[in-house]
This record gives structure tokens, C-alpha cells and sequence, in this order.
């Protein structure tokens, strides 16, 4: 199942304006999640606005920053990478969103020194799965999650992992 289009429309309206509508979409995923979708799209955009709305300031994204919202925001984290970590070594977009979320700002995935260990792994297995890098047209059409990651994949078009 495809990440429902009002969530879509909340990530757009972030790209479009400013990232507050996240927390809103944030909150239809977590349903969708909860709900029983385990969709890798839908899990995609989940992982990476739990991460977002940890990183950037609550003036910027809307979330109300409480302890209460880290701790949702980490056991989303914790739920998408649980259910994707059979396959995880195997889907080259994956292993780069989630290594670049880790290098970036690994205290806002969770525990940070386990993060941290996580994105180098999963940054080298993706040089392997795809020594040219990401294609950034991967990201198109895909809300702000496209609209994050299509300037990383830029920068790291060619890139080599270092082992």
C-alpha cells in the first residue's frame, strides 16, 4: 500500500511553506503503522519524520518538543527498523536514508552510540549495493522526505564507501 496521499499532502505543504503540517503527518503514518501497514514506503517516510521532528527545532517542524514526543518519536524509530531489519542489507535507499540519519543526528534515532555504529554500517553496505550512490530522481514525488534526501543523494552522487 502506498503512503496514504494526505500525508503526502502534509509533507508537500512542508516542502511548499515551512515543515509544521509534520507532526501531522507524523501522526496519520503512526496510525497507518499501527493499523497493521507495514508498506517500505510507508515505513520510509514514518522512520524519517520521527528522526526529522528530533532534529530540527519545534519552531521549524511544529512538534511540541516534550519528552513525551522523543520518547514516540524514538519507539517509531525503533518499531520501522525492527520490522525492516531482515531486508534492510539488501535495499540500497534504505541503507543510505537511514546511515545518512544516523551520521547527521544519531542521538535523535535513539541510543546514539548504537546509532552511530548502525549508520557506518549501513553507509558502507550501500557503497557496495550502489557504488555510484542514489540516484536523486529516487526521491521524486515523494514528499518531504524526497524533498530531504534528494539534496544528499546529490552530494553523494559517486561516492565510495571506505570499505
Amino acid at each position: 500500500m502506498p503512503v496514504p496521499s494526505r500525508a503526502l499532502e502534509l509533507e508537500q505543504h512542508a516542502v511548499d511553506r515551512v515543515a509544521r503540517s509534520l507532526p501531522a503527518a507524523f501522526g496519520l503514518l503512526r496510525e497507518h503503522w499501527e493499523a497493521g501497514d507495514r508498506d517500505r514506503e510507508v515505513g520510509l517516510h514514518l522512520l524519517f519524520l520521527a528522526w526529522y521532528l528530533e532534529t530540527e527545532p519545534p519552531y521549524l517542524t511544529g512538534s511540541d518538543g516534550t519528552a513525551h514526543a522523543t520518547e514516540e518519536h524514538h519507539a517509531a524509530v525503533a518499531l520501522v527498523h525492527d520490522a525492516f531489519a531482515s531486508t534492510i542489507m539488501q535495499d540500497a535507499e534504505m541503507l543510505f536514508v537511514v546511515g545518512v540519519m544516523a551520521t547527521l543526528a544519531a542521538r535523535c534515532l535513539g541510543d546514539e552510540a548504537a546509532w552511530l555504529a548502525r549508520g557506518d554500517t549501513y553507509l558502507a553496505a550501500c557503497g557496495r549495493l550502489s557504488p555510484d550512490g542514489i540516484a536523486p530522481d529516487v526521491f521524486d514525488g515523494r514528499g518531504y522526505y524526497g524533498h530531504y534526501f534528494v539534496g544528499h543523494a546529490r552530494r553523494h552522487a559517486g561516492w565510495r564507501s571506505p570499505s
